[in-house]
């Protein structure tokens, strides 16, 4: 995508159909999406907005189609593997030729970033469960001969996270003090 223009340019010499690409790629992202989303104690408005903007927004997915997939997979995310995903994606890309490693692996990993920190919490167990995929892609990248600049993008793609979650914890903290809350 030209930043200056706001083009995707699609090159002359694409290996690989772009439907292909498409379906293959949101039927391995989008219920990871949902599962992490799920992990905070439910599926939440502004999540799932930050996941249909997500792919409708930065891969050009018809709204319609992200909808009807949500749908039909927001009630399967138990059955969602980050174990598979990681190899999957990991396999996926490193067979694709056409596939930029570093930007479909970094950039997935911010867009759970944003999942997480879209309702304005940010819960341990959502924390955790990023922590763990980010883990599992890091190692299947540099199994799959996957380049360090691959696992750098994704390690500093997951920075933050910590920093931000320690800083709500605090401020909570900090608040349920200063009232005498019960739950501080």
């Amino acid at each position: 995508r030209s930043k200056d223009t706001g083009l995707i340019v699609v090159p002359k010499f694409i290996n690989t159909p772009l439907d292909v690409l498409a379906v293959a790629l949101i039927e391995l992202m989008l219920p990871v999406s949902l599962k992490i989303a799920k992990a905070g104690g439910g599926l939440q408005r502004p999540e799932v907005r930050a996941i249909r903007e997500y792919f409708v927004d930065e891969w050009g997915y018809c709204p319609a189609f992200v909808y009807k997939l949500i749908e039909e997979y927001k009630d399967q995310t138990e059955s969602v593997s980050y174990s598979r995903l990681a190899e999957s994606l990991g396999t996926y890309c490193a067979e694709s030729p056409d596939c930029d490693k570093e930007a479909i692996m970094a950039g997935f990993v911010l867009h759970l970033r944003e999942i997480i920190e879209a309702d304005g919490v940010i819960h341990e167990d959502e924390k955790r469960e990023i922590d763990y995929l980010t883990g599992m892609l890091i190692n299947q990248s540099e199994q799959a001969g996957g380049s360090l600049a691959v696992s750098d993008a994704i390690r500093k793609a997951s920075q933050g996270i910590s920093d931000t979650l320690d800083t709500v914890a605090k401020g909570a903290l900090d608040f349920g003090t200063s009232t005498g809350s019960r739950f501080s």
